[in-house]
């Protein structure tokens, strides 16, 4: 039964496209390929919670993995903190399509509402104790998750950035 959950759940990663393109940046590739990802998986949310707990190690995901690795390599990175940069990037797309995955199949007028009760349930909390979360809950789940995810991952892409090669030894 694993194995035929594997099949499908590699299957689903099919349609992320990971083609090299030589007028993109390796950011710009790797920041296309990471929302592709998200994108499919939250297309089929049920098919993706096969590919979340582990990786196929099957065809799909090894050339989802392999273009990743690629363009970091073309980034400069070295083998070490190309896999340390991997790891952040499919943690932070996979992790996101999961947390996402069951508002991001309701109509948008629903998360949206689903949004402001959150951000009221943050403001109506006790200043006393969470001053923080009271002082920004208007700004808490502002946008969709889409824009969310890709602030995160933009900020991520920026700090991979920045970095000297190589990151670890």
């Amino acid at each position: 039964m694993g194995e035929l959950q594997r099949e499908v759940g590699d299957h689903l990663l099919a349609a992320v496209r990971v083609d090299e393109r030589d007028s993109e940046s390796w950011e710009t590739a790797v920041r296309r390929i990471c929302i592709e990802l998200r994108t499919v998986q939250l297309r089929r949310p049920r098919l993706a919670a096969l590919v979340r707990a582990a990786p196929t190690r099957l065809t799909n995901e090894l050339r989802i993995t392999e273009a990743l690795l690629r363009e970091l390599s073309r980034g400069g990175f070295t083998a070490a903190a190309a896999a340390a940069a991997y790891h952040s990037l499919i943690e932070l797309t996979v992790g996101s399509a999961a947390i996402d995955a069951e508002l991001a199949a309701q109509p948008a007028a629903v998360r949206r509402s689903t949004y402001r009760e959150w951000q009221e349930l943050y403001a109506a909390l006790d200043p006393a104790e969470f001053p923080h979360a009271v002082a920004i809950a208007d700004h808490l789940y502002e946008g969709t998750a889409d824009d969310r995810f890709r602030t995160a991952l933009d900020t991520l892409l920026a700090g991979l950035s920045s970095h000297e090669r190589p990151m670890i030894q």
